[in-house]
Parts: structure tokens; C-alpha cells; sequence
């Protein structure tokens, strides 16, 4: 099943045009090409769409593939290899590229109020960010609103965020650059350095890896720590 949803995705579903919008699981993009547009701006608000994947029903990946030019019982065959229990299945390869082209209604009518409003948005999967001036703060409902006519439920609501305090979408901050949290390269450190001074050699592989997805981030941060850790080691 697997290889059968790989195929479907290479052969159909990354060949579908998508929206600028689309960070998540799109080639070449990710979570700090969704993050850069909002670095600096005076307001930021993040929406998490409540249960994705499982909001996705065949219906709606039925009107995907017939978008896509399949239909009758092409787009039902193609359905029933790519969703399960009535849903869209977490891990399998086509799901992601199933949910961004099945938001895409959602997308559409964010990016016109953004381009009418000047803001800035971008979405991440579930994730869903607009940046832009403080007065950002007086069409919160209307892009709640939005959401909810296309069919979805957002979490809890969160604040709009501005400059004064922590601007964070992805578990990337965006007040200045993109960047990882303090705590998160506090936390980082502490756990690097911790097991560098037990031992030579000793840092995990699952620490270096967090290292130089932190490096990825934040160049700086990442190569003084490094350092830190051969200094130790010697």
C-alpha cells in the first residue's frame, strides 16, 4: 500500500500546481521558508485547523482528484488507496499533499483578504499564519470565520502576538529573524554539553541532530556550539 501511495503521489499528486501559500511536505520548502514572511511584522496570528487529516473525508478527496481530471470510478479507486477509516491516515506519503490541495479553499480566500488588506500569509499543513500591521487584530474573526465555512474547527484560540513579546508559529520565533526560541538553544546546549562532559565522544546521535537542525536555523549558534563541544572533548 505504501509503494502504491508513493506512486500516486509522484505521478499524480506532485504534478498538481499549488499555492505559494504551501509550505508543508512540498519539495524545497519547509518550515522556515513558511516562517520567513512573517519575520518583523507588528502582528502575528497563528490558527491550528483541529484535527486535520481526520476532517478530510473521501468526499473531499474525491473532489481532489476530480480537480485533477479523474472521475467515476477512477477518483473512487484512488479515494479508497488514499484514505482509511473514513479519513485521511497519518504517514501515509500522499496525505500531505492530499490536505494542502483539499485547504486550498480555505488558501484562496485567506491569500485575497491578505492581498486587499496587505498581510502576509503562509500555511504549514494545519498551521495557519497571517502577519501584518497591529490592525491585523480587527479581522480575526473574519479568518476564523473562514475556516469554519470551509468545513474545519480550529483549537483553542490563541492571541495575536506582536513585537513586545515572543512572535512564534511552527516552533519558530519570527520577531526579528528566524530563529529557535531561547529555551529551546538553552535546552539544546544544556543537553549537548551535559553529555560531551561525561564522557568523550559521547553526544547521541539524536543530539547532533537537533544540533544541526539548530545550526540550520541559527548558523551562529550552532557552530559556536560545536566548537564548545570539540574544546570539551579534547
Amino acid at each position: 500500500m505504501k509503494t502504491t501511495q508513493t506512486e500516486i503521489k509522484r505521478v499524480i499528486l506532485d504534478r498538481a500546481p499549488l499555492l505559494q501559500c504551501a509550505h508543508g511536505g512540498v519539495k524545497g520548502r519547509s518550515v522556515i521558508s513558511n516562517a520567513r514572511p512573517h519575520v518583523g511584522k507588528e502582528a502575528l496570528l497563528a490558527l491550528d485547523i483541529k484535527d486535520c487529516f481526520p476532517s478530510i473525508t473521501p468526499a473531499l478527496v474525491e473532489g481532489v482528484f476530480e480537480r485533477l481530471g479523474f472521475e467515476g470510478e477512477a477518483a473512487k479507486v484512488l479515494v479508497l488507496l488514499t484514505t482509511f477509516k473514513f479519513q485521511l491516515p497519518q504517514g501515509a506519503p500522499t496525505s500531505p499533499a492530499l490536505a494542502n490541495l483539499a485547504l486550498r479553499g480555505i488558501d484562496i480566500r485567506v491569500i485575497g483578504l491578505a492581498r486587499q488588506q496587505g498581510f502576509f500569509y503562509t500555511r504549514y499543513v494545519d498551521d495557519l499564519a497571517v502577519s501584518g500591521r497591529r490592525r491585523l487584530k480587527k479581522f480575526l474573526r473574519l479568518h476564523e470565520k473562514i475556516v469554519r465555512t470551509e468545513g474545519f474547527r480550529l483549537k483553542s484560540k490563541k492571541p495575536l502576538m506582536f513585537q513586545n513579546e515572543p512572535q512564534v508559529i511552527t516552533k519558530l520565533v519570527v520577531n526579528q529573524k528566524v530563529n529557535l526560541p531561547r529555551s529551546k538553544r538553552a535546552a539544546i546546549q544544556k543537553e549537548a554539553m551535559e553529555q560531551a562532559k561525561a564522557g568523550r565522544n559521547k553526544v547521541s546521535k539524536s543530539t547532533l541532530g537537533k544540533i544541526a537542525w539548530a545550526k540550520l536555523i541559527n548558523a551562529p549558534f550552532g557552530i559556536r556550539l560545536l566548537e564548545r563541544l570539540r574544546r570539551v572533548s579534547k
